[in-house]
């Protein structure tokens, strides 16, 4: 098999930094013990995503990746341990749409026992490849998830992964549970016989309200994501609890660590938002990506003592710096009413300045075209409306 050759592996690494597009012109029609064309996948597969999936392919060496697709579509080392950190410990997991098998591979190292289904063939060898290489077992069976949960024999103390496709055969997005690929909803009866705890992974896209109801209710809500990208939402539902309410959580993973803001469904409306324009020098802050799509703003902005310029401009201010707030905070070096006359004096003031609009009635863009500034520079305009309904544009510099 090609990829238990060694010759395979000492010629994809003597490569590794070469060009995937000169090698294929130099080897694709070479004949030899060598599938060159899968030899250059893996080089160009480490070159695009070896970032992130670093802690993989540092376990595993000799990680097989069948197409340069199964490495985009995979998820990353560190949604992984995320994920990972959902299942019950010590118990059995069952990933229904394993993939290239990071979240399985993750996964198998804090349960008793692991089975991945994956439909495609090629992508079911790969996985049952890279498994091997890993101390921890895993049974790859090759299988639509449905066929497999209507013949599995129960198995009450599992935990089932499921992640269905996040767009339509079309390509369009989709922004229903039911509209993804295998329809979770419609499985929820066989996968309650095979399961205690059910985690589903969605498209960001998805309604969380729409999403609970789906489920006929669920313990917790995540959307886990980046400090600049809401990567999905993840639904957990424990069949062995009646869930009366459900947890929602926004994560986001940084650079040092991670951050959490949580909330329980039933109070998303509690806490007051105080309503007021800052003062020059105060703090603006900026939640990142997941609490946006999570809402409740009112009980973020009265949890830390902020205040807010709209109701519908979603950003917060403060004469007092919170450290701890999850999201990005700017201070406030100028207030400027959004009028012609200072629309013509900011060019020879920031000639290059970055821009973002919230509830403004213009995109950032156009206003850089009204503005005629570049994008770049170590400061910030933020266009906002007030609570008195004025457009205003606040210049500010990272905390």
């Amino acid at each position: 098999m090609t990829i238990s050759n060694d010759n395979f592996w000492l010629w994809v690494d003597r490569h590794i930094a070469d060009d995937p597009v000169r090698l294929r012109l130099k080897y694709s029609h070479t004949a030899g013990d060598i599938d060159y064309n899968a030899a250059i996948t893996q080089i160009e597969c480490r070159q695009r995503f070896g970032k992130k999936l670093a802690a993989t392919l540092a376990a595993i060496p000799r990680f097989y990746f069948p197409s340069k697709l199964a490495g985009e579509q995979s998820t990353s080392d560190r949604l992984a341990q995320f994920h990972a950190s959902l299942v019950i410990a010590g118990s059995p997991i069952i990933d229904l749409t394993a993939g290239l098998g990071i979240d399985i591979l993750h996964c198998s190292d804090v349960c008793s026992s692991a089975i991945a289904v994956e439909r495609n063939p090629d992508t079911a060898d790969a996985l049952r490849h890279n498994a091997a290489l890993k101390p921890a077992s895993v049974d790859v069976v090759c299988d639509d998830c449905r066929h497999f949960v209507a013949e599995c024999g129960p198995s009450a103390s599992a935990t089932v992964f499921i992640d269905p496709a996040r767009r339509a055969a079309d390509g369009s997005r989709v922004f229903a549970l039911s509209a993804c690929e295998p329809d979770v909803t419609a499985m929820l009866p066989d996968i309650a016989k095979i399961c205690r705890r059910l985690v589903v992974k969605m498209s960001p896209m998805l309604d969380i309200s729409h999403t609970i109801a789906a489920l006929g209710g669920c313990s917790r809500i995540i959307a886990l994501g980046n400090t600049t990208e809401c990567k999905e939402l993840i639904a957990v539902k424990d069949f062995d609890t009646v869930c009366n309410d459900t947890v929602i959580e926004a994560v986001t993973l940084t650079a040092s660590g991670s951050s959490s803001f949580a909330y329980s469904a039933a109070r998303a409306d509690d806490g007051q938002c105080r309503l007021a324009m800052p003062c020059e020098g105060d703090y603006l802050y900026e939640p990142y990506p997941t609490l946006m799509k999570i809402g409740a703003p009112q009980l973020l902005a009265a949890r830390f003592d902020l205040s807010s310029f709209h109701l519908n401009t979603r950003l917060f201010h403060s004469h007092d710096l919170h450290k701890d707030f999850p999201g990005d905070i700017f201070q406030i070096e100028r207030i400027v009413d959004y009028a012609s006359k200072n629309i013509k004096r900011l060019k020879n003031d920031y000639p290059a300045i970055s821009i973002s609009a919230r509830n403004f009635g213009i995109t950032a863009e156009q206003l850089r075209r009204q503005l005629g500034v570049r994008d770049g520079g170590d400061r910030r305009l933020f266009a906002v409306t007030s609570a008195a309904n004025r457009r205003t544009m606040l210049i500010t510099h990272p905390a």
